[in-house]
């Protein structure tokens, strides 16, 4: 099936505290080869400790991390379904 056509969902991805950058790699790509090799940055909010970013993700499962001030991997314990 053509990727194209698959059906996409917004999906607001947070991290709630404070940090002095947020991003997160994972399995957000249709090519395997770039599973957890690309980083999205989380933009800061302006008047509270929190960081956010919305992608389009088409159907199905994907694993994340965070990644706070450049090193720290962390997860999350919300979900996102």
């Amino acid at each position: 099936m053509d990727m194209l056509l698959q059906k996409t969902a917004e999906t607001t991805i947070v991290w709630p505290e404070e940090a002095d950058s947020v991003a997160i790699r994972g399995t957000f790509s249709n090519d395997k080869k770039l599973w957890w090799k690309e980083t999205i940055p989380l933009m800061r909010a302006v008047d509270v400790p929190r960081y956010s970013v919305t992608l389009a993700l088409g159907p199905g499962r994907y694993e994340f991390k965070f990644i706070l001030n450049g090193s720290d991997w962390r997860i999350s314990s919300d979900r996102y379904d």
